[in-house]
């Protein structure tokens, strides 16, 4: 069985292809840790409820299938598709205006914490538009996916869209 979009104009789909979790002893950029900033920022997580706990490695996305890529920054899909072959240890760079834990995801999801897991993030060649891929989950259940889009305006990154990602389910 699948879902079936009719009326989806334009049509957008996107199946992260999921890889087997590989790390690197690959160093992250200063600059993705001022986008994933940026990012969690926007999210609007409610720090009333605790701190923010976030995966300590990232997410390996494999090959985007996208039928309408108009709304990826223009050249970062590239770079993003490199960066995002192997898992990349995340280190206490973040800088989110609230209190932050990184925790392995099994630990995340044996306690049920509400989680954020990150990819690294893709950049054009000139470095002010940016790409990254966000999940968000309790306990592993009921998990969000979204495609961050942004650009650099002066100093400072800004969120200029989301892009959900749609699957297909099926059953045996």
């Amino acid at each position: 069985m699948s879902i079936v979009l009719k009326y989806a104009i334009p049509l957008l789909l996107i199946a992260p292809l999921f890889l087997v979790q590989q790390t690197t002893n690959t160093t992250i950029e200063p600059s993705e840790y001022e986008v994933y900033s940026t990012v969690i920022r926007s999210l609007s997580l409610n720090p009333g409820n605790g701190p923010v706990i976030i995966k300590d490695h990232t997410e390996v996305v494999g090959a985007a299938t996208i039928i309408d890529g108009r709304k990826f920054p223009y050249g970062a899909l590239d770079d993003f598709l490199k960066k995002n072959l192997y898992s990349a240890k995340l280190q206490e760079h973040f800088s989110i205006g609230d209190k932050y834990y990184l925790i392995s995801e099994d630990e995340a999801y044996t306690r049920g914490y509400f989680v954020l897991g990150l990819s690294r993030v893709g950049f054009n060649s000139s470095k002010d538009r940016a790409l990254v891929y966000v999940t968000y989950s309790m306990g592993g259940r009921n998990t969000k996916e979204r495609y961050f889009a942004l650009t650099r305006i002066g100093d400072h990154w800004m969120v200029q869209g989301t892009i959900g990602v749609l699957k297909t389910l099926a059953t045996e």
